[in-house]
């Protein structure tokens, strides 16, 4: 539906509100446009190119234009700051680009409530679950969000934000996961130089932000969203339930440094813990000081631990080199078959480009890679399904 408040801003801003001038350009008649401006009829779809050039519309202008719903990012930062402009642009682009090319399956089911409000962490933690129908007192894990969120068709997207350049700097506090959102399609977006417990919290802090329905969150925001994926996580119900079991970690008088670590490892055996994250819900319920031996004890747990914990870049995405054409079309061939959970965006990616919904050049772009190599790497996809093609049209039939 034609957006036709936007349509006479523009025209006001580039023909200074002149009409004729305006249908001159795009060849119809002065009534015609008035008539649009009024509401009394619809623009054929032929003059929508037409009126997006007269006007110097971008694509995002010509979207708004249709009426088609802009694309909202929300971020999860290491630190509160907003994301930079450059980064938001590059990540609009590269969600859009999914939008375009398989944009019909990202559509949420409606059996996932958002754009609820809640004031506390507490609430919205709880609204999460009540959503996701995980108990009160179950911590949230990370193949557990998987899998629900796949029921709601909120699709998580797994990607080296690193090589493919959406980070722009080296500062610690950076942005580690995004939500894209369109209307009512959703991506989560995940930087695979996080490990596993840190995606865990990076999911739980964007389901926060689908539910509140965010657009442009501030840092209390940010803060109340921390809190509810810290209550997800580490449920203060499933602490109060096993106090006996738990007090290895706020009693030091009574538990030694090995009982403290043989517990913490027997605990992340079944949930996606961090000493870190353990360590500041327990001190946020009550049970540790923040100056406390307990504090200090799972903060130096915490930096042994972090060393052994691998990312999701050094566990899948080890072979992703897009400036090495021999290694890209490798990952492309075989890496992204391994698990397709995780390399779903890829494999799209690929198919778009080997179907002709995306570009060589488009594909490069996004991969940060030689433009010429991906026009190559494309060309032997295609070349490969057309053989496969006729492969199959080859088959006897039966007579």
């Amino acid at each position: 539906m034609l957006n036709v408040r936007y349509l006479k801003s523009k025209i006001d801003e580039k023909f200074q509100g002149k009409v004729p001038d305006f249908a001159n350009i795009i060849g119809v008649s002065k009534q015609t446009v008035y008539a649009w401006l009024r509401d009394q009829s619809g623009v054929e779809e032929k003059r929508i190119f037409d009126i997006a050039v007269a006007l110097d519309l971008t694509e995002g202008e010509t979207e708004t234009l249709l009426g088609v719903p802009q694309t909202i990012l929300c971020f999860r930062k290491r630190g509160l700051d907003a994301a930079s402009a450059e980064v938001k642009e590059k990540s609009r682009d590269l969600a859009n680009t999914f939008f375009k090319i398989d944009g019909s399956s990202y559509f949420v089911n409606d059996t996932f409530v958002s754009g609820v409000d809640a004031k506390s962490s507490s609430t919205a933690a709880q609204l999460i679950r009540q959503n996701l129908q995980v108990d009160a007192g179950q911590p949230a894990t990370f193949g557990l969000l998987l899998s629900e969120l796949k029921r709601h068709n909120i699709n998580v997207f797994f990607i080296p934000f690193r090589r493919i350049g959406l980070i722009v700097s080296a500062v610690a506090d950076r942005e580690v996961a995004f939500t894209a959102r369109k209307g009512d399609r959703v991506i989560v977006f995940v930087d695979t130089e996080r490990s596993r417990d840190q995606s865990t919290f990076d999911l739980c802090h964007e389901l926060c932000h689908i539910l509140l329905g965010h657009e442009d969150p501030s840092k209390d925001d940010e803060r109340l969203c921390n809190g509810a994926a810290q209550e997800l996580i580490y449920p203060k119900q499933f602490f109060e339930s096993r106090k006996d079991e738990m007090a290895v970690f706020w009693h030091a008088k009574t538990h030694s440094w090995n009982q403290v670590n043989e517990k913490f490892h027997q605990m992340t055996r079944e949930f996606d813990w961090s000493p870190r994250g353990l360590a500041l819900a327990l001190r946020d319920y009550g049970y540790i000081g923040k100056d406390s031996h307990e504090f200090k004890r799972l903060q130096t747990l915490e930096k042994l631990v972090r060393k052994q914990h691998k990312s999701m870049d050094d566990l899948f995405f080890s072979g992703f080199h897009p400036n090495d054409s021999d290694q890209l079309e490798r990952f492309f061939a075989e890496d992204i078959q391994k698990d397709r959970n995780i390399f779903r965006p890829m494999i799209e990616l690929k198919d778009a480009a080997t179907f002709g919904h995306l570009s060589p050049r488009r594909l490069a772009e996004i991969l940060g890679s030689d433009s010429g190599d991906t026009d190559e790497i494309v060309r032997s996809w295609r070349t490969k399904h057309e053989e496969s093609q006729d492969d199959i049209d080859d088959e006897p039939t039966e007579g």
